[in-house]
């Protein structure tokens, strides 16, 4: 009897964009019910974000299993710039010169970063305890968006 064969398709990386304003996934809330019981709230407002970006992965997958493994996670986070950032008049698409480089209001980085963790665990890997090396930008840009990319180390 000869050995069988099969081939496995395993998926090593995985690119896509999401499109829209980035929401952080906030602080955690911690309180105890009326019964005693402690429980954990996230914030709130960042549910349709990450449902987008949890959809944008899904399809980037393909249908390929989860990525398995230590993984190495990119993410650049595009914002638009506020009309205060640009002159007035015929002046309206020049930047003024006090105009930021960078977008060092919030939100911040590092919730940005946990949104995108949690909306991709269960869709690109099992767990975001996988991702053990990281490279994030938050930077001026439109549309608004974030380019994602996970590589299997």
């Amino acid at each position: 009897m000869e050995p069988s064969t099969s081939l496995a398709v395993t998926a090593t990386a995985v690119e896509f964009t999401c499109f829209g304003n980035a929401r952080p996934a906030g602080s955690k809330t911690v309180g105890r019910t009326r019964d005693g019981r402690t429980f954990i709230r996230d914030a709130q407002g960042a549910g349709g974000w990450m449902r987008d970006v949890a959809q944008a992965g899904g399809i980037a997958m393909m249908g390929s299993s989860l990525l398995e493994g230590p993984l190495e996670l990119k993410l650049t986070f595009y914002q638009p710039r506020r009309a205060s950032h640009f002159g007035s008049g015929r002046n309206s698409a020049k930047l003024k010169p006090s105009a930021p480089i960078y977008p060092d209001k919030r939100p911040d980085l590092t919730k940005l970063i946990r949104a995108v963790e949690d909306a991709l665990t269960g869709i690109v890997w099992r767990d975001d305890a996988q991702v053990v090396m990281q490279r994030a930008a938050k930077l001026y840009g439109e549309p608004a968006r974030v380019v994602v990319s996970v590589v299997r180390l």
